[in-house]
């Protein structure tokens, strides 16, 4: 849990795309841990090694 730490305070409460509250967890990577809206789909990407830059895609 330690590496999460800092990913925790970077959760969006609300979804800003529909501004729903309703975001959670959806899935993680070796790099990269993601949530997810459950209104709108769209996913929040957020990387566990800060020094790599994640280039994230709507869709």
């Amino acid at each position: 849990m330690e590496k999460y730490s800092n990913i925790l305070d970077e959760i969006p409460k609300k979804c800003k795309e529909c501004n729903s509250e309703k975001i959670e967890y959806w899935d993680e990577t070796e790099e990269e841990i993601i949530f997810r809206c459950l209104n709108c789909k769209i996913f929040y990407t957020f990387s566990l090694n800060r020094e790599k830059l994640l280039i994230f895609f709507k869709y």
